[in-house]
């Protein structure tokens, strides 16, 4: 999948507590939005990522991962003109042997990949912000 380049009007009304939102093609991985205020925070839920990680021969096996995720998404004022995006990540899985090894290789998905979202984000909000004014 690939994220648009500007902000697209018809994806930012906020979602209700409960949708679907999508993070991979059909019958992979998606989030459940577990709450929601506009224009202040949205915080997704995700029990399918980690379930990805398993290679196909482990599935339904006891060395199958699983495991669960947030994300929450917060707004915070700075100043008159300015807003903050904070992410912040909470994680559980297993089981013992993956937890064990996967640590490492999560953690470097969660300094690389988040950044790569923010600083996405901020790109366009910023190139919004300069074709308003």
């Amino acid at each position: 999948m690939h994220s648009a380049d500007r902000i697209l009007p018809e994806f930012q009304q906020p979602h209700t507590v409960g949708d679907i939102v999508p993070d991979g093609p059909p019958d992979t991985a998606y989030f459940v939005v577990r709450a929601v205020e506009p224009e202040r925070f949205l915080i997704l839920h995700s029990d399918t990522h980690i379930k990805l990680i398993t290679p196909a021969a482990w599935q339904g096996t006891r060395w199958a991962s699983h495991g669960e995720f947030t994300w929450n998404f917060i707004l915070q004022p700075v100043g008159q003109n300015s807003t903050r995006l904070i992410l912040r990540t909470r994680a559980r899985f297993g089981p013992a042997l993956f937890r064990r090894v996967a640590p490492p290789l999560l953690y470097l998905s969660e300094v690389i990949f988040p950044r790569q979202l923010l600083h996405g984000i901020k790109r366009r909000a910023e190139r919004n912000s300069s074709l308003s004014t």
